[in-house]
């Protein structure tokens, strides 16, 4: 670092910069104030001393003050037309040296005190263009003065006086050796005050090099944790003592979904009602234990979107190790919390696969028995009508559990077939007509379309079939008043940006409510008392075989949404182990 300071010290120059003419400005401005000072403090001196300078006063002092005043605004005109700092600082140098050594003469002679002005002349010619012109002042300052004060003493030039009678000075007073003593003691502070105010301005110059490098420094180390904080994909929002949010940094900004600007200040619970809670929690911890773990809480984002965030909470603290506030660190693990529900259901559906397979072997066995006892009973002759009514009875009792062995294998395990080109549009358009002699769908019950164009799909037909028909007997049964029941499909694209159907099947019933709907898609989950819970079910495990998704959209009273984005290019491989990729 010291280096960079000597490095920078010996590269600056006394340039014309964008200050330099701000900076003249200000010299010119402080001479005339100065110019101003003087005359009024000489022409007070001048009425103590009953007039003894009143020619001088009254007609060349203020001639001379009007002179240095034009002279200045010359300068003011110059400073904008010549760009050269050395050459502005030596001319107003020079103008000023002459001036203070004819002040000099006329007001008193050359021991007078207003020398003192030659050490202004040398600071600023140091502070502008450094030593260098500040000796060339001190020795320009010490030649004047010096001349001044021997020509005054041996009689070359006399101080002017009204009076006509001399004015003490070192010709006429002292001795030889107390004039040239007052010469060279004049001489000698010209030069320390060139030194002086050289070592000043270094250290001033040298100070601020230092103070614009530990500025610069901390403007980059702000950056850097600036942009680390800007770049991690983590949010990381402050509150102060009273919950008032101080940073909000990107991450936070696309998880809630809330723009800086519209949080800054705010009280965080606003943005995170949940916030409370997590300080009470984390609050009830060992200090070691604050950042350390993690909460979970459930929350909306701007939009109204349940999140779920993974939090963290610590203590801010400042330079005296004093709490300030704190510093909360959070993740969206929505989609985390999906997967896991998405695993828990894979496992559930593993487990139920299992108990599929080993229930339809040993309820398919006594099954198939009781179904040939009963054609053989059918067939006895003289059965009667009673007897015929009860075997029909076994019958449909038999086919009932027929189906629910056949829903419930298929929860487990993809249906047997191969893929092919399916046309979405004629499927569905079929399953509708055949859904329209199914005891629960009556002429109150109306079926409504919405296809933009023909889609084809690349699918086992028993599959897709089964997944449409579920969705749309889960819509007829839900309107036993009657409705209209609307199928939507458009073209549309996944997150991998792949081409797909969304097919959406709209019903007017009562709703769904909002703690339910997480339920439905849950295997044996129904509200009704004739249902089996499997039909959603299955819907699901068709859905997710194909790596598509499924969403449902309802209100109390507003009627039921399930919307289905199916890819229409998707193998999916089945029980007999065959891959039919498109």
């Amino acid at each position: 670092m010291k280096n960079l300071v000597v490095e920078n010290l010996d590269k600056e120059s006394f340039s014309w910069d964008s200050q330099s003419s701000a900076r003249l400005n200000w010299l010119v401005i402080t001479r005339i104030l100065i110019l101003f000072v003087l005359l009024t403090l000489v022409i007070s001196m001048d009425s103590l001393q009953d007039g003894t300078f009143s020619a001088a006063l009254h007609y060349l002092l203020p001639a001379i003050a009007f002179l240095a005043f034009l002279i200045s605004l010359g300068y003011l005109f110059l400073i904008y037309r010549i760009k050269n700092l050395a050459l502005h600082v030596y001319m107003q140098s020079l103008v000023d040296v002459f001036l203070i050594t004819c002040f000099i003469w006329i007001t008193a002679g050359a021991g007078a005190t207003y020398s003192m002005l030659y050490p202004l002349v040398i600071i600023y010619s140091v502070i502008f263009l450094g030593l260098q012109a500040g000796l060339i002042m001190a020795f320009l300052s010490s030649l004047s003065y010096g001349l001044l004060a021997y020509m005054m003493f041996f009689g070359i030039i006399h101080p002017f006086s009204l009076l006509g009678r001399e004015v003490a000075t070192g010709g006429h007073t002292g001795s030889a050796m107390q004039i040239f003593s007052g010469i060279f003691i004049h001489v000698l502070s010209f030069c320390l005050t060139a030194l002086l105010a050289n070592f000043v301005v270094s250290r001033e110059r040298k100070t601020r090099i230092l103070l614009e490098e530990a500025e610069y420094a901390f403007a980059k180390l702000d950056s850097l944790h600036s942009s680390i904080v800007e770049s991690i994909h983590t949010g990381i929002l402050t509150v102060n003592l009273n919950g008032h949010i101080q940073s909000f940094n990107r991450a936070a900004i696309d998880i809630t979904g809330w723009p800086a600007e519209d949080v800054l200040r705010k009280d965080i619970q606003t943005i995170i009602p949940e916030y409370a809670s997590i300080l009470e929690i984390t609050g009830q911890r060992p200090d070691d234990v604050w950042g350390k773990e993690r909460i979970e809480i459930d929350t909306k984002d701007k939009n109204g979107r349940p999140i779920v965030l993974g939090c963290s909470l610590s203590v801010l603290k400042g330079n005296d190790n004093a709490p300030i506030g704190h510093i909360l660190i959070f993740q969206d693990i929505t989609s985390i919390q999906e997967m896991k529900r998405a695993y828990e259901r894979s496992q559930k559906m593993a487990f139920i696969g299992e108990l599929a397979a080993v229930l339809a072997h040993e309820v398919r066995t006594p099954m198939a028995s009781i179904s040939g006892a009963i054609q053989l009973l059918q067939k006895t002759p003289g059965l009667g009508s009673i007897n015929e009514r009860l075997l029909q009875i076994v019958l449909r009792g038999k086919d009932q559990l027929e189906s629910f062995i056949k829903d419930f294998l298929l929860l487990s395990r993809p249906a047997i077939g191969n893929h092919e080109e399916i046309d979405l549009v004629g499927m569905i358009e079929e399953i509708v007509e055949t859904v329209k002699y199914d005891p629960l769908c009556h002429d109150g019950i109306d079926f409504k379309f919405s296809f933009s164009s023909p889609m084809q799909m690349k699918a086992n037909r028993t599959e897709l079939r089964q997944l449409f028909t579920n969705l749309i007997l889960n819509a007829v049964q839900s309107m036993p008043d009657g409705g209209d029941v609307n199928i939507a499909m458009t073209w549309a694209k996944n997150d991998s940006g792949q081409e797909c159907a969304e097919i959406s099947v709209t019903d007017q019933g009562p709703g769904i409510e909002e703690e339910r709907q997480a339920k439905i898609f849950e295997p044996f989950y129904t509200t009704r008392e004739q249902g089996t819970g499997l039909g959603l079910a299955i819907v699901n495990r068709i859905v997710s075989l194909y790596d598509g998704m499924i969403r449902v959209d309802s209100e109390l009273g507003q009627g039921t949404t399930f919307y289905v984005k199916m890819p229409l290019n998707m193998g999916v491989e089945t029980e007999n182990g065959e891959n039919t990729d498109c």
